[in-house]
């Protein structure tokens, strides 16, 4: 049913949505959205080794820009609330990212080109 409903509806969806930031919650999202849809990068997220990562690594293979619905958006991985893991996102990405995508929500900032992603979350962790 997952893959049926994001095929009909996701595109719909995100024509009338004016959301820049958009939180991809978990597992199903990742397997059926992100990856075969958006085209997520190679190990966005993945569990294999989370907890080890720092912020700035989680931040640069979980967070992605993509144009949906006739806009950029930045999509962020987190995990499903039910995950006894890191989810809170001041502890799994930095404040420094937290308070960059509140900007961003805000429209106080601009969503990144893709190509200018990583150089804005490398900033951030200087």
């Amino acid at each position: 049913a997952s893959s049926h409903c994001i095929q009909k509806w996701m595109n719909s969806i995100f024509e009338v949505s004016p959301a820049k930031v958009v939180i991809l919650l978990g597992s199903k999202v990742r397997d059926f959205y992100a990856r075969p849809i958006l085209n997520a990068p190679s190990g966005f997220g993945e569990f294999q080794g989370y907890g080890e990562l720092s912020q700035k690594e989680r931040a640069t293979r979980d967070i992605f820009v993509q144009t949906v619905g006739g806009q950029p958006r930045l999509f962020i991985f987190n995990w499903h609330p039910t995950f006894a893991g890191v989810r809170i996102y001041k502890k799994v990405y930095g404040e420094k990212v937290t308070l960059w995508l509140s900007k961003v929500i805000r429209g106080e900032l601009p969503v990144p080109a893709p190509e200018e992603l990583r150089r804005v979350l490398t900033e951030l962790f200087r």
